[in-house]
């Protein structure tokens, strides 16, 4: 039915708009202060799902570290982070 409906014109998508908030909360002003981290998966036909996870450091937008990992465990992000934290010296990280 929703298929006949839509193909007469009938029934429409709602788009109900949502605006993005002029600036950030949380404003860095120096490297190292905001780092964020990003898992995309990608499907390798034959072979399965391989997830590639970054650490973005929020100020310079530079990518500190990046792995292609095989699983998205807990076990698999901390790496990257580690990865991340090994690159720059940050051996006092506050959560």
């Amino acid at each position: 039915m929703f298929r006949i409906l839509k193909s007469e014109g009938l029934v429409r998508r709602l788009e109900i708009p949502v605006p993005a908030g002029k600036e950030y909360r949380h404003k860095t002003t120096g490297p190292h202060q905001l780092w964020a981290t990003d898992a995309s998966y990608f499907r390798v036909a034959g072979w399965g799902y391989y997830y590639m996870v970054t650490v973005l450091d929020d100020f310079s937008r530079f990518i500190l570290a990046w792995r292609l990992q095989i699983d998205m465990t807990s076990a698999s992000l901390i790496q990257v982070v580690q990865d991340a934290v090994d690159l720059t010296g940050m051996t006092d990280v506050q959560v």
